[in-house]
């Protein structure tokens, strides 16, 4: 009995802490202090980034890797998310505070890892690959911002060791001042694409004619769409990882 109380008041203590927002000081764009908080209630699947009476959450979390805050305005938050067999997959987003609302000026996948079985032995791991993502603010103004990526991609084969590879890179976004996001360039859309939300895992075909903002970095590309961003997959589906 005296052990069940424990075990109960041990759970009860975790839901509380879990549940309890941490609080995060950014300047605003028009540079006023602003005070953001980050919650996550057990078993949502999604962490609450508040600030006043303005809500985003980010979906298919799992924990929190890292937060900071990089040049000031912009809250870093790394987080892992759920993933299949062998693979473990973090988001970055920065977030920023302009209008009294907030603005998510880029989510991307910062770190993908996993392995690979050896042909007819389940047990034993024949490749292995990781890519991973940093984030600099090299340049910066009052109102403008370049964004800095360093990418690492590495792939190790014991079967194949000719297909191994290192490849390093840098990526420069720049910063869009009515938009206030992050970007690589700009392309001309004008196609249908299937819209999956992760929230509801709900599919709908939309038909996109915009002018729109898209990062690329090594192989993963991301569009913003109707001021949202989203991950392209196969068969040019589009998901969205986070809503209001």
């Amino acid at each position: 009995m005296r052990n069940q109380l424990l075990v109960t008041t041990l759970f009860t203590f975790l839901i509380f802490y879990s549940a309890r927002a941490k609080t995060y000081t950014v300047r605003s764009l028009e540079g006023k202090a602003s005070v953001v908080s980050l919650s996550y209630k057990p078993f949502s699947k999604k962490l609450s980034i508040s600030f006043k009476r303005d809500t985003i959450y980010l979906h298919n979390y799992t924990n929190t890797q890292a937060v900071s805050i990089l040049a000031g305005n912009f809250l870093q938050v790394t987080y892992g998310i759920r993933a299949g067999t062998g693979l473990a997959l973090q988001n970055t987003a920065l977030l920023c505070v302009v209008k009294d609302r907030l603005q998510v000026a880029l989510l991307v996948q910062s770190y993908a890892s996993g392995f690979s079985t050896t042909p007819g032995n389940a047990s034993t791991i024949d490749k292995q690959w990781l890519n991973t993502l940093k984030f600099s603010v090299p340049k910066q103004s009052k109102a403008n911002f370049e964004l800095l990526f360093t990418i690492q991609q590495q792939q190790k084969s014991k079967l194949h060791p000719p297909a191994n590879y290192t490849k390093p890179g840098k990526a420069v976004l720049r910063f869009d001042t009515t938009r206030y996001i992050f970007y690589s360039t700009r392309n001309n859309i004008n196609q249908s694409f299937t819209l999956v939300d992760s929230r509801t895992n709900t599919e709908i075909i939309k038909a996109i004619k915009e002018i729109a903002p898209i990062i690329t970095l090594g192989e993963d590309t991301y569009y913003f769409i109707a001021n949202s961003w989203y991950s392209i997959g196969a068969d040019n589906k589009l998901f969205k990882e986070y809503g209001r």
